[in-house]
């Protein structure tokens, strides 16, 4: 299949779930460009489109994208070029009523900002599909084109904006280090729970100020999850949990949040130091957490010492992979999912 047969479909931002707010200084940006000064050491990692995505109809054999990056660093130590600065594609199976993994930006294809990827080639013809599309986890989005056989239908879902399922936290959740841009925790819970996801992660920042908790209040929110186990100190759980919690269930009272831990570092069984403060880390946050709950009805903690399900897990402690990722969500799906029913 060569490019002369495919038509590409310009995307616009406004075509993608996971944008928050729409008055971003640049187009795929996930944060107003107010919190540039607010949160200054949150707003460098802002520019990636973490979690956005796009849902798509086609009866096309081939797919192909075509995209322009914003960074010269393709990836990261530990976190390869498809998670950093490639597309992610799931096909709905109606046979087994789930989303599941099709194709995504093959490594070698990612060499310079310009990117021009084949996804897709051969499919059985004439088979309407339900496409969903993730865009990178940590490289700058600035244009996008998604091509399809000339004569194929094409129809772009238009994206939800109420309800969210929105997901705070650390490097964990900004992505490091999945694989792929689906398969992070915040996206697979979307999956699962069948939400449009805004994802919030942001490496190494999650620390829950108060001003954070004020702009996770101004979204149309189903459930938040606030997740920043990781990016604190024993000192910052002091300082900082009482005011989040109080500030953003004081502004949405009728919204479920959860208040999430995490395993300790995986290493610290071997260092009483970090194995002291880590303990004594989960005791504050855990503590003011349960305090919290008998305030706000809608508050929820879960301490998540079993979220990874294993210490084997991670290359360096504290990220966890897939598998850990994976498991994750699935608790988090159970434990949401009763909450909502409610």
């Amino acid at each position: 299949m060569t490019d002369k047969q495919l038509k590409y479909y310009e995307l616009s931002p406004l075509d993608f779930e996971g944008k928050g707010w729409q008055n971003t200084e640049m187009p795929f940006d996930r944060i107003q460009k107010k919190y540039e000064h607010i949160l200054p050491d949150l707003w460098k990692w802002s520019h990636s489109p973490t979690g956005m995505c796009i849902y798509f109809n086609s009866d096309t054999a081939n797919l192909s994208a075509r995209y322009e990056l914003g960074e010269e660093q393709l990836g990261e130590p530990n976190f390869n070029y498809t998670a950093c600065s490639g597309v992610d594609v799931y096909i709905f199976d109606e046979a087994e009523n789930r989303w599941r993994w099709a194709a995504a930006t093959p490594f070698q294809s990612i060499t310079s900002t310009q990117i021009d990827a084949p996804l897709l080639t051969g499919l059985p013809e004439g088979k309407m599909r339900r496409y969903l599309l993730y865009l990178p986890l940590r490289n700058r989005m600035l244009k996008i084109a998604v091509g399809v056989d000339s004569k194929a239908v094409f129809e772009k879902v238009p994206p939800r904006h109420e309800q969210l399922l929105v997901y705070y936290g650390t490097s964990i959740i900004h992505g490091a280090y999945a694989i792929r841009s689906g398969t992070g925790t915040p996206q697979r819970l979307a999956r699962m729970l069948d939400m449009p996801l805004i994802n919030l992660g942001f490496s190494g920042t999650a620390r829950l100020e108060k001003e954070m908790a004020e702009m996770l209040s101004e979204l149309d929110a189903k459930v938040y999850v606030v997740d920043p186990y990781h990016n604190l100190t024993p000192e910052l759980a002091e300082k900082n949990t009482e005011n989040f919690i109080r500030t953003l269930c004081s502004r949405r009272p009728e919204i479920p949040v959860f208040m999430l831990g995490a395993p300790p570092r995986l290493e610290s069984w071997l260092f009483p130091a970090i194995r002291d403060e880590e303990a004594q880390k989960t005791r504050i946050y855990g503590n003011i957490c349960r305090r919290m709950k008998k305030e706000f009805a809608n508050l929820h903690y879960l301490k998540g010492e079993n979220f990874y399900g294993s210490d084997d897990v991670s290359t360096d402690g504290i990220h966890p992979n897939d598998e850990a990722f994976a498991r994750m969500s699935k608790i988090l799906f159970r434990e949401i999912a009763k909450v909502l029913e409610k």
